[in-house]
């Protein structure tokens, strides 16, 4: 299946996260364009991985392996560069030890599972996108392999019952907590994931029902 129709988007969505950076001229933009990229990344890993993983000679460690030197690297090569000048603001002042913490959090992308702006926006402040990423990536194989052997109805009311949960969370969480839980906490943003993924499985069933189709028909026909 070709994706390139549906990543030709992310120039558009990119366009959207400069429009909300940039005084906020599209306030919407930033929750669109961090739902469509985390929606577009299940879709595409589940393109791409999904009949893998299903193999038994699955190598789960060579997967996480091979994501993760993707992603990794560049990371802490941004993170020491943060780190460089986060040090030279704060050493005009004094040093602040709770820097420490902060540090290592980010270095190990734990930093949004803490819903402190001081942690979460620390040093590279965009890489808790990144922290998600990674917790993703590590629970995707064992979402792929069990995820579609769920009965539809029961796929439905998950999806359902997660719905109506982020519902309510927007209309019942206090504002201050709406940035730490609802746009950054990986567990939230995990629907956006998943939704991605349920969205591939239906197009890889809705193809090969036409693939199906196409190919009795076109036997009809040879034998007419």
């Amino acid at each position: 299946m070709r994706i390139s129709e549906l990543t030709s988007l992310r120039g558009l969505f990119m366009v959207m996260f400069f429009l909300f950076h940039n005084n906020q001229i599209y306030p919407a933009g930033g929750q669109l364009g961090v739902s469509f990229f985390f929606l577009l990344s299940g879709f595409v890993m589940t393109l791409g991985y999904y009949d893998k993983i299903q193999l038994k000679d699955f190598n789960y460690r060579s997967f996480i392996v091979k994501r993760f030197c993707k992603l990794l690297p560049l990371h802490w090569i941004t993170l020491v560069a943060a780190s460089f000048i986060v040090i030279a603001s704060v050493f005009a002042h004094e040093f602040k030890l709770e820097l420490i913490p902060q540090f290592l959090a980010n270095l190990f992308l734990l930093q949004s599972w803490i819903p402190c702006p001081d942690y979460y926006l620390s040093f590279n402040s965009v890489s808790w996108y990144l922290a998600d990423t990674v917790f993703f990536i590590a629970i995707f194989p064992f979402l792929a392999r069990y995820v579609n052997n769920i009965k539809h109805s029961i796929q439905f009311f998950i999806i359902g019952g997660a719905l109506i949960a982020y519902t309510s969370l927007l209309m019942f969480l206090p504002h201050h907590l709406y940035a730490p839980v609802i746009y950054i906490h990986p567990l939230v943003r995990l629907l956006d994931f998943m939704i991605g993924m349920y969205l591939a499985l239906w197009a890889k069933r809705a193809l090969l029902s036409i693939v199906l189709y196409s190919t009795i028909k076109g036997k009809e026909c040879c034998l007419r």
